[in-house]
This record gives structure tokens, sequence and C-alpha cells, in this order.
């Protein structure tokens, strides 16, 4: 019998466009304590891949990443091996996983047994990799920064992306008067059918004028911002007084800086 020591996997050697992406034969990651190997069967691709892959949000200071470099950090598949001291999961177990220390554009990937869940038999490996990230970070931006009741409003951008289009329908079934902004008029059908309840298309029209018809002039109470650039000056304006704005992706660009001074502007409004 001959024993797999070797695997396919999507590297990279140098930063740059999607031709650094190379298919290459790297050692099978064997699993440790703790970790179980699972057999990919589909990987997560996200906009933070494309970040390292261009080396396009590195802070100041920090190092370059280490070459040669498989990206990925979510995948489902099935359970291959577990590593000593797992009970929790088995061989063929159909299981999906987000960690920030994977590498996932391959066959294989050992991950710990922490970080990983049980498919339900309804969800596929498929839909699961899909949700993941998304899913994820939209819990995370509606259960964890300010409350959401009956009708609070609440500004998303981007709404027609991964993680927009998890937010609106979920925002809106926890009650939320939701008030998306896409850039195409059938970007904007599509959300509006997600639940919507305002959907401003910032390629023609003022987000700041219509975020106040929409509120009777009062602004938003929580506004999720996943495009970034200088449209955030629109979006930090648009908030009520005391709003919350949580800044989470950087589509049109790096954010810009926000005057703290501006805020005693504001209040004077």
């Amino acid at each position: 019998m001959t024993i797999q020591t070797m695997m396919r996997a999507i590297h990279m050697t140098e930063i740059g466009g999607p031709e650094v992406l190379q298919l290459a034969h790297v050692p099978l990651p064997i699993a440790q304590a703790n970790e179980v190997l699972i057999r990919l069967s589909y990987s997560g691709v996200n906009y933070n891949d494309y970040m390292v892959r261009t080396d396009f949000f590195r802070h100041p200071g920090a190092s370059a990443p280490e070459l040669p470099l498989i990206l990925g950090e979510e995948g489902a598949g099935v359970v291959e091996t577990v590593g000593p001291g797992v009970d929790d999961f088995t061989p063929g177990q159909r299981v999906g996983f987000f960690w920030d220390k994977t590498k996932t554009y391959a066959e294989y990937a050992a991950v710990p047994a922490e970080k990983l869940f049980v498919l339900p038999d309804d969800i596929s490996e498929e839909v699961a990799v899909a949700l993941i990230h998304s899913g994820l970070t939209a819990r995370t931006l509606l259960y964890e920064y300010r409350p959401i009741k009956k009708d609070t409003p609440v500004l998303i951008t981007g709404a027609s992306g991964s993680i927009g289009s998890v937010l609106v329908p979920w925002a809106s079934q926890l009650g939320a008067k939701v008030i998306a902004t896409v850039t195409s008029n059938a970007s904007a059908d599509w959300v509006k059918q997600l639940g919507a309840a305002v959907v401003v298309n910032v390629s023609h029209q003022d987000l700041l004028a219509e975020v106040k018809k929409a509120t009777d002039g009062a602004g938003v109470e929580l506004a999720l911002d996943g495009v970034g650039g200088e449209g955030f000056h629109q979006v930090f304006d648009a908030l009520s007084t005391r709003g919350t704005v949580v800044p989470f992706g950087v589509a049109g660009g790096k954010y810009p800086s926000v005057d703290p001074l501006a805020l005693i502007d504001r209040s004077r409004n």
C-alpha cells in the first residue's frame, strides 16, 4: 500500500495579481495533538485573500508575508484522520471551519478540533463554506455592537456583497428598518427582495439626503460599513445623535481620518 505524503495546493511565491497563484505539490499535513486532518471539498475565497496576495492592507511596521504562502482561511470537507486527544470527531464526518492560520487552497488542511463544527445533513459543503465567513461576520456586527429592536434604523453599505447580502435579511428579521446601499439598479431590485426597507443607489443618489428622508431627519442608530474609502464621511454623517458606526470592509479603499472635533460641530446642529 502506498502512503500519501504529498498533496496539491495553490501557493504564491510573490506579491501580485491572480497570476502569482501557482499549482504546487507540497507535503501533506499531519494531524498533531488536538488536531483533525480534513480532506477539503471546498475552500472559501474572500476579500482578505486578495489583500494578502496584493499586500494591500499591511500596517506600518508589520512584516511582509512569508513566501511561498498558501492562502485560505475557511473550508469544508470530510474528516480524514484525527490526532491524539481528539474525541469529538471521527473519520468520515462532514465538517466546516474558519481559522485565520489555515491554508485551505489545498487538498487537505490540519485544523484544531476546537475550530470545527459538524455540518447538518441538509447543508452541503459548498453552501457551508460560502456562508462561514459572511455568517460569522454578520452575527458579530448585528449582536455585539448595538441592540437592534423593532424599527431601529440601520444603514448597511455594500448590501449586495457577500456579507451585505447576509446582513440585510438578518437585520430585517430582527425588526430593523434597513437602509441599504448599492451601485446598480439590478442590485437594488435584489436587495429590496432581501428585505431592505430603503435602497439607495449611490451611483446617482445622495446617501445622506436619502437617509435623512427615510429617518425624518434623525439619522441611523447603527451603520455597518463594508465599503470604506471616501464614502465613509457620508456614512459617518448619516448617524443619529449617539449613533454607532462599525467599519468592517475596505472594498472602496482605506478609511479616511475622522477629526474628533467634528463631533462637537455635529452636536451643535
